[in-house]
C-alpha cells in the first residue's frame, strides 16, 4: 500500500468527518425551526379565527425562528465550505488511488457550483466521477469507466435542486404588512418553510449517505494498491588489504 495515498484518503476521511457532523448539527437546527414554524402557524390560525391569543405571542415565535435561523445560517455556510474541501480532497487523490483519463480536474469541484448553467448538473457529474473513481480497480483494470454511480447521488442532487426551487418561491411570498390578508400570507409563507427544511433534512440526510458511501469506496480502492516493491540493498564491498 501507497504511504502517501495512505495519507491523503485519511486526510478525505477527516474532513468528511467533519461535514457529516456539522450536517447532523444542521439537521437539528432544521426540525427546530419546522417546530417552530408549525407552531407559529397554529398561532396564527387561532389569530385569524378570533380565538384567545396572547399579545405579541405570534412576535415571540418570529424571534425564536430568527435566533434559530442565524444558528442554522452559520452552520449551514460552514458546512458547505466543508464540503467544498471534502469534495476538493476527495477528488484530488483520485489519481493516487489509481484512476486514469479523469474527465474533471479538481478544481470543478468548486467551480461546478457557481458556473451559470453549469451549476445545474456539473456538481452530480462531478460527485459520480469520485464515486465511481475511488475505487477504480474494482472489477477489472479502470473498470470505473462503466460503473453506474449509486442512486443516493441522484436523490442528494434531486434534494439539493427541489430547495432551490422551494427557496425561490419563500422569496415570492414575503409577507407584506400593506396586504390586508397580512396573516394569511403569514400562515402560508410558514407553511412553505416547513417544506423547505423537509427538503433540507432529506438533502442532509442523502449527503451524509453519499459521503459515507465514498468514504467506503476510498478505503476499498486503497486496499486495492499494489505494495510498493522494496530495492534489496546490496551488501557492502569487502574492503580491500
Amino acid at each position: 500500500m501507497d504511504d502517501n495515498a495512505a495519507k491523503a484518503v485519511q486526510s478525505a476521511h477527516t474532513r468528511a468527518r467533519i461535514i457529516l457532523i456539522l450536517l447532523q448539527i444542521l439537521i437539528g437546527f432544521s426540525i427546530l425551526y419546522a417546530i417552530s414554524a408549525f407552531w407559529q402557524i397554529k398561532l396564527l390560525s387561532a389569530l385569524s379565527t378570533k380565538y384567545a391569543l396572547a399579545p405579541g405571542s405570534e412576535y415571540g415565535i418570529e424571534s425564536i425562528q430568527d435566533i434559530i435561523g442565524l444558528g442554522q445560517g452559520l452552520i449551514n455556510l460552514t458546512a458547505v465550505v466543508t464540503f467544498l474541501m471534502w469534495m476538493y480532497k476527495s477528488h484530488s487523490i483520485l489519481e493516487a488511488l489509481g484512476a486514469k483519463t479523469l474527465e474533471y480536474s479538481p478544481g470543478w469541484t468548486i467551480a461546478a457550483f457557481i458556473v451559470p448553467f453549469y451549476s445545474i448538473v456539473r456538481p452530480f457529474q462531478v460527485m459520480s466521477e469520485i464515486w465511481r473513481a475511488s475505487d477504480p480497480n474494482r472489477d477489472d483494470q479502470q473498470s470505473w469507466r462503466w460503473e453506474n454511480p449509486p442512486r443516493i447521488l441522484r436523490w442528494w442532487w434531486g434534494f439539493v435542486l427541489l430547495r432551490v426551487v422551494v427557496q425561490t418561491i419563500l422569496s415570492k411570498l414575503e409577507p407584506n404588512l400593506a396586504v390586508v390578508n397580512y396573516v394569511g400570507q403569514m400562515i402560508t409563507h410558514n407553511y412553505w418553510s416547513i417544506a423547505s427544511e423537509l427538503i433540507e433534512i432529506a438533502a442532509a440526510i442523502a449527503a451524509i449517505q453519499a459521503i459515507g458511501s465514498i468514504r467506503d469506496r476510498q478505503t476499498e480502492g486503497l486496499k486495492r494498491l499494489p505494495v510498493a516493491t522494496q530495492i534489496p540493498v546490496p551488501p557492502p564491498l569487502p574492503e580491500q588489504a
